[in-house]
């Protein structure tokens, strides 16, 4: 059955090649919130409304969790449905059509934005989330861009050439991220993230930037000393081994950096000792070691966001950016403003977020010139590292007193003996460890020799194989010369396989000079998996079949339980005891690599790869020990 498609699709470059049309949902009287998501699918198409896939449910969910009504796909029997009853949520997409393969086209979207403007026109003035990468660059021009790192936070839409829009919306994960996951298997944890984007929308219309204060320290110790029984946020910046700006914040709505100097290092000293004020650092550990490095005492006491933020969802990340986007209402993405390793040299990467910070200072109406100048940059980045102080206050309201109490008599207290400890270092046993290492280099030893049989078989076969094929091509390219003389033609003609057997002499030449087995190369660990007949699953942030650890042991699990067979000609102890050897290599070389310490005795050391490797006397005599 042909599908309906509008008169505005007529001359889209996207029209021949669609399979569906889905328009946005209508909007209804209190309906609260416009997401927008990437494109439709086959289900969209067949109920003719966004969102009702597997994704689509999820993403509903996160809309009932956030507070907001939400109509799910009414099952009516035979694997068919109805539309889902409107909920407080319009349904839109970027791009209207549903293409094969479900084929997203940032230029098509804008086409497509364009064309059936009349159809978002009557979303205006409802506040607008994008679900995706693709959603999000599309509605505010954004390209450096990452859904994962930088959800949660307020963009500048791209208000001129798409009116309908307001002026800021919320950036979040797609849901089909999260139905999809790792292998397929789904990721529900991050389904809280979805809530709370959805949350953050609703809190606010927009970005809350606090007001930059770039003062003299001294200036600054005069500020504070007429602050008493408040929460004061600390952050500093260390460049070229040393301190170089730190920022303070104690008030809602402005934050202050300075310079680091005589005076920030006695500003920083009368803190520590003061006894009314309780400071906040966000992952202390860096912080106080740096106060540390300048001979400024610990405080007695102070709160680690990054600890205290622990005790919330676990499937935030614990560095500050993705807390404070999580939390603080009307915050920003700001960590990609400076690079550390040359902070003062603007890159490429810089120069997009500080085109993003000017628009986002400009449609504020305040002065981006703190973006303009390097070093003032520098010092605007500090001041949003203030941001910790509000993050401190928010997550003190989610903890509730059970949350803050555990904290104050549990986690508070271990804070200062486990960072001197941290400061004095531990001792090591030389002893100890030089036999790890031992132990490590002997196992290594071990799997690169069963690899590299393995390997050595599998090049020998490639060999035949290679050899048998550039033989076939040159005869078929001497007998194309031969009756290209019997024609009365002159000259040598080109074989018409040439390319073809350029690539399999250069392949020839590449497979004769290699030697060994490189356990740390993907492509020699996925040609050593497949040669074994073997499967192997894409990864979820690779293009290709993954070959990590956890694949890998997944794999193993599978072979050694009967649930896959090697290929003909392969016996199964085989498959596993290459497959054995090339895990545990990988883990061991890693272990020796960053000289860590391998858990289990002597014994548990050695037992891994002694199972599967063909015993010598050497080995022998090694595993005795």
């Amino acid at each position: 059955m042909p599908h309906y498609f509008p008169p505005a699709c007529e001359g889209c470059p996207a029209r021949a090649t669609a399979l569906g049309f889905v328009p946005p949902d209508v909007p209804r009287p209190g309906q609260k919130l416009v997401i927008y998501g990437e494109s439709p699918g086959a289900q969209e198409v067949a109920l003719g409304c966004g969102f009702v896939g597997p994704a689509g449910k999820k993403l509903r969910i996160a809309e009932l969790r956030a507070g907001l009504e939400a109509g799910f796909p009414r099952e009516v029997g035979a694997g068919k449905a109805q539309p889902p009853v409107p909920g407080s949520v319009v349904h839109a997409n970027t791009q209207l059509c549903f293409q094969p393969g479900n084929k997203y086209n940032p230029e098509w979207a804008e086409e497509c934005l364009r064309r059936h403007r009349r159809l978002h026109e009557p979303l205006a003035g409802l506040p607008v989330v994008s679900a995706g990468l693709n959603a999000t660059r599309t509605l505010t021009g954004c390209q450096m861009w990452s859904p994962v790192s930088h959800r949660g936070s307020w963009l500048p839409t791209r208000q001129g050439d798409f009116p309908w829009l307001p002026a800021w919306l919320v950036a979040t994960l797609h849901p089909s991220f999260i139905a999809r996951g790792e292998g397929g298997s789904g990721q529900d944890h991050l389904m809280p993230l979805l809530t709370l984007d959805l949350m953050r929308a609703l809190e606010v219309s927009g970005p809350v930037i606090p007001r930059f204060r770039f003062a003299p320290a001294r200036e600054v110790g005069e500020q504070l000393s007429a602050v008493s029984q408040q929460l004061v946020s600390v952050d500093l910046e260390s460049y070229g081994g040393r301190p170089t700006i730190v920022g303070f914040k104690w008030e809602h709505g402005t934050s202050w950096s300075c310079w680091w100097d005589r005076d920030a290092e006695e500003v920083l000293r009368a803190l520590a000792s003061r006894r009314d004020l309780l400071l906040t650092y966000h992952n202390a550990e860096y912080d106080l070691n740096e106060e540390a490095s300048v001979g400024i005492p610990l405080p007695e006491v102070w709160v680690d966001t990054i600890n205290t933020s622990a005790r919330l969802d676990p499937s935030v990340p614990l560095g500050l950016q993705p807390q404070v986007l999580t939390h603080v209402a009307g915050s920003v993405a700001w960590k990609g403003l400076v690079d550390h390793r040359q902070p003062f040299v603007v890159t490429k990467s810089v120069q997009a977020w500080v085109d993003l910070w000017s628009t986002v200072m400009t449609r504020l109406g305040r002065s981006p010139a703190p973006f303009a100048e390097p070093s003032l940059r520098v010092l605007a980045y500090n001041a949003l590292d203030g941001w910790a102080w509000d993050l401190a206050h928010r997550v003190r309201e989610r903890l509730g007193e059970d949350g803050r109490e555990y904290y104050r008599q549990f986690m508070q207290p271990l804070q200062r003996p486990l960072l001197e400890l941290g400061q004095l270092g531990m001792w090591v046993d030389e002893d100890q460890m030089a036999f790890h290492r031992r132990a490590c280099e002997r196992l290594v030893r071990m799997g690169q020799r069963i690899l590299d049989e393995a390997s050595a078989e599998l090049r020998r076969e490639r060999l035949d194989t290679l050899m048998t094929q550039v033989a076939a091509l040159e005869e078929a390219r001497e007998t194309e010369l031969r009756r290209h003389k019997e024609a009365g033609g002159k000259g040598r003609p080109k074989f018409s396989q040439a390319q073809e057997l350029g690539d399999l002499r250069s392949s020839l030449r590449g497979l004769q000079k290699s030697t060994g087995f490189n356990f740390d190369s993907g492509p020699q660990r996925q040609e050593l998996i497949l040669s074994l007949g073997l499967p192997l699953k894409k990864g979820a942030k690779t293009k290709g079949p993954t070959t990590d650890e956890k694949a890998l042991s997944a794999l193993l699990k599978r072979l050694e339980l009967g649930r896959i067979k090697p290929r003909k000609g392969v016996e199964t102890e085989k498959a596993v005891k290459v497959l054995t050897a090339l895990i545990a290599t990988k883990q061991w070389a890693t272990w020796l690599r960053n000289f860590l310490r391998p858990t289990g005795g002597a014994d548990d050391v050695v037992g891994e790869l002694v199972d599967v490797a063909a015993g010598t006397d050497d080995e022998l005599e090694y595993a005795a020990e």
